[in-house]
């Protein structure tokens, strides 16, 4: 038997174990894109559990939040045929330090944001996470043999209003405008969205924070001035 798991934001591809497990993996990727070439995605085999990364959909991607969704019922399917031991990690709007040389879908919404975007994005789940949380979350449920199916990541469930009335509060200088409080109809905020990490033991970094970091990284990249 063999574990894999999926580490967020991760750079290049490892895998470890024997030939076995090295098999599988190609089984794996073959069966969730047999047709589609994508971006390489970071995978690591050991024994016995398997980790996967998948995010909420998105109304501006519909091919990608389509791609995620075939994937993740691919690797339940293939778990079930291989035995495996699957549990997954559903980060929402992943912010902070940036590391690749292009912005990613969450870190441009709020470049555009600070360039006065007054884009409300009504249909899309809105649920911010610091990137050390998803590396940290994948961690926790990759070494707890207790963690099963599918774990959200988000440090709370909240409107795009919300989150675009902190970051001007922290960033009057930029051109951030005043949206209304409910951008998301019928969206319930929560702050224990992601009990089961927190029962794990994970604790969030808070929005705040995670705002304040990111802006510092989208200045010091270039992005903004």
């Amino acid at each position: 038997m063999w574990r894999v798991d999926s580490v967020a934001s991760a750079g290049s591809e490892q895998v470890h174990g024997d030939s076995q497990a090295r098999k599988a993996q190609m089984m794996l990727k073959a069966r969730i894109c047999p047709q589609i070439q994508s971006p390489k995605s970071p995978v690591a085999v050991r024994p016995n559990r398997a980790v996967f990364q998948q995010r909420p959909p998105s109304a501006t991607k519909l091919w990608y939040s389509l791609s995620k969704t075939l994937a993740e019922k691919a690797a339940w399917e293939f778990a079930k045929e291989k035995g495996l031991d699957v549990v997954v990690v559903n980060p929402g709007t992943v912010m902070g330090p940036i590391l690749p040389p292009t912005l990613n879908a969450s870190m441009l919404m709020l470049l555009r944001l600070l360039q006065g975007c007054t884009e409300t994005y009504e249909n899309v789940f809105m649920g911010s996470i610091h990137v050390k949380d998803v590396a940290l979350a994948h961690v926790m449920v990759y070494e707890n043999t207790s963690a099963t199916g599918r774990h959200m990541c988000v440090e709370a469930i909240s409107h795009y209003g919300d989150f675009a009335a902190m970051a001007e509060e922290l960033y009057p200088e930029y051109n951030i405008p005043r949206l209304p409080k409910d951008t998301q109809p019928g969206l319930l905020r929560s702050k224990n969205a992601s009990t089961k990490l927190m029962d794990l033991g994970l604790q969030f970094i808070p929005l705040e924070q995670m705002i304040k970091e990111s802006v510092e990284s989208l200045k010091s990249k270039g992005f903004i001035s």
